[in-house]
Protein backbone atom coordinates (compact mmCIF):
# COMPACT_ATOMS: atom_id res chain seq x y z
CA UNK A 1 0.00 0.00 0.00
CA UNK A 2 1.63 3.25 -1.10
CA UNK A 3 1.70 5.88 1.63
CA UNK A 4 3.81 8.78 2.78
CA UNK A 5 6.74 8.07 5.09
CA UNK A 6 5.57 8.40 8.69
CA UNK A 7 1.86 7.77 8.03
CA UNK A 8 0.41 6.10 11.16
CA UNK A 9 -0.36 2.38 10.91
CA UNK A 10 -3.27 1.42 13.18
CA UNK A 11 -4.84 -1.84 14.32
CA UNK A 12 -7.92 -2.70 12.24
CA UNK A 13 -9.33 -4.81 15.10
CA UNK A 14 -8.62 -5.43 18.76
CA UNK A 15 -6.25 -8.28 19.48
CA UNK A 16 -2.85 -9.36 20.76
CA UNK A 17 0.52 -8.42 19.29
CA UNK A 18 2.28 -11.67 18.36
CA UNK A 19 5.46 -10.32 16.80
CA UNK A 20 7.40 -7.06 16.79
CA UNK A 21 10.64 -7.68 14.95
CA UNK A 22 13.21 -6.19 12.63
CA UNK A 23 14.48 -8.20 9.66
CA UNK A 24 17.14 -6.10 7.88
CA UNK A 25 17.33 -8.14 4.65
CA UNK A 26 13.59 -8.78 4.35
CA UNK A 27 10.46 -7.45 6.04
CA UNK A 28 12.26 -4.66 7.90
CA UNK A 29 10.33 -3.45 10.95
CA UNK A 30 7.20 -5.58 11.18
CA UNK A 31 4.29 -6.26 13.49
CA UNK A 32 1.88 -9.22 13.51
CA UNK A 33 -1.52 -8.72 15.13
CA UNK A 34 -3.54 -11.78 16.17
CA UNK A 35 -6.92 -10.08 15.93
CA UNK A 36 -10.15 -10.94 17.68
CA UNK A 37 -11.85 -11.50 14.30
CA UNK A 38 -9.79 -14.69 13.85
CA UNK A 39 -7.24 -13.33 11.37
CA UNK A 40 -3.59 -12.41 11.68
CA UNK A 41 -2.72 -9.01 10.21
CA UNK A 42 0.88 -8.43 9.15
CA UNK A 43 2.38 -4.97 8.66
CA UNK A 44 5.89 -4.84 7.12
CA UNK A 45 8.55 -2.33 6.08
CA UNK A 46 7.47 0.12 8.78
CA UNK A 47 9.79 2.84 10.03
CA UNK A 48 12.40 1.22 12.25
CA UNK A 49 11.69 1.78 15.93
CA UNK A 50 8.25 3.30 15.29
CA UNK A 51 6.25 0.54 16.95
CA UNK A 52 5.14 1.55 20.45
CA UNK A 53 3.64 -1.87 21.24
CA UNK A 54 5.55 -4.82 22.68
CA UNK A 55 4.92 -8.47 21.87
CA UNK A 56 2.10 -9.84 24.00
CA UNK A 57 0.41 -6.46 24.37
CA UNK A 58 -3.34 -6.21 23.98
CA UNK A 59 -4.43 -3.44 21.56
CA UNK A 60 -7.78 -1.90 20.68
CA UNK A 61 -8.98 -1.18 17.16
CA UNK A 62 -7.41 2.12 16.10
CA UNK A 63 -4.35 1.85 18.36
CA UNK A 64 -1.09 2.85 16.70
CA UNK A 65 1.13 -0.05 15.66
CA UNK A 66 3.86 2.00 13.97
CA UNK A 67 4.51 4.23 10.97
CA UNK A 68 4.86 3.62 7.25
CA UNK A 69 8.52 3.32 6.41
CA UNK A 70 11.09 1.98 4.01
CA UNK A 71 12.93 -0.55 6.18
CA UNK A 72 14.38 -3.92 5.21
CA UNK A 73 14.42 -4.94 1.56
CA UNK A 74 12.31 -2.07 0.31
CA UNK A 75 12.61 0.51 -2.43
CA UNK A 76 10.36 3.31 -1.22
CA UNK A 77 7.91 4.20 1.51
CA UNK A 78 4.99 1.78 1.59
CA UNK A 79 3.18 -0.68 3.82
CA UNK A 80 3.40 -4.36 2.94
CA UNK A 81 0.12 -5.66 4.33
CA UNK A 82 -1.00 -9.29 4.65
CA UNK A 83 -4.06 -11.06 6.07
CA UNK A 84 -3.78 -14.68 7.22
CA UNK A 85 -6.27 -17.25 8.43
CA UNK A 86 -5.16 -20.12 10.67
CA UNK A 87 -2.08 -18.27 11.91
CA UNK A 88 0.78 -16.38 10.27
CA UNK A 89 3.28 -18.94 8.94
CA UNK A 90 1.79 -21.61 11.21
CA UNK A 91 0.96 -25.13 10.06
CA UNK A 92 -2.46 -24.87 8.46
CA UNK A 93 -2.24 -21.09 8.12
CA UNK A 94 -2.65 -19.45 4.74
CA UNK A 95 -2.74 -15.94 3.35
CA UNK A 96 -6.01 -14.52 2.06
CA UNK A 97 -6.71 -11.70 -0.37
CA UNK A 98 -6.60 -8.45 1.65
CA UNK A 99 -8.51 -6.38 -0.93
CA UNK A 100 -12.01 -7.23 0.39
CA UNK A 101 -10.88 -6.19 3.89
CA UNK A 102 -9.45 -2.89 2.63
CA UNK A 103 -12.59 -2.11 0.62
CA UNK A 104 -14.82 -2.89 3.60
CA UNK A 105 -12.78 -0.57 5.85
CA UNK A 106 -13.15 2.35 3.44
CA UNK A 107 -16.91 2.34 4.04
CA UNK A 108 -16.71 2.41 7.84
Amino acid sequence: VAAALGTPVVAPYAGEIEWVRFQPAGAGQYVVLDADDGHDYVFMHMRRGSSPVPEGARVAAGDTLGQVGNSGRSFGAHLHFEVWTGGWYEKGGEPVDPLPFLLDWTTR
